[in-house]
């Protein structure tokens, strides 16, 4: 399947105008949509980058021992 993108559509498939016409007919406020949008596609990739170190962590605990683990933890709970 291959998508064709020009500027004047978006992804729905309406072109510029008739998005602002519905947006202003249902009041709806760009500002707030882009900055939800934003968020979330942020939150998104900061999941992601999460996930990543998550696994690389787990990789890293095949190498060591419980006893070493809970050493490392009580010796960083002590200096707190």
């Amino acid at each position: 399947m291959r998508v064709i993108l020009r500027n004047d559509h978006n992804f729905c498939g309406n072109s510029k105008g008739e998005l602002k016409m519905k947006s202003k007919k249902h009041g709806a406020n760009k500002s707030e949509i882009l900055c939800r949008v934003l968020e979330e596609k942020i939150r998104q990739k900061e999941l992601e980058k999460i996930k990543i170190l998550l696994e690389e962590s787990k990789k890293g605990m095949h190498y060591t021992t419980k006893e070493k683990t809970i050493k490392v933890i009580r010796e960083l709970r002590k200096e707190r």
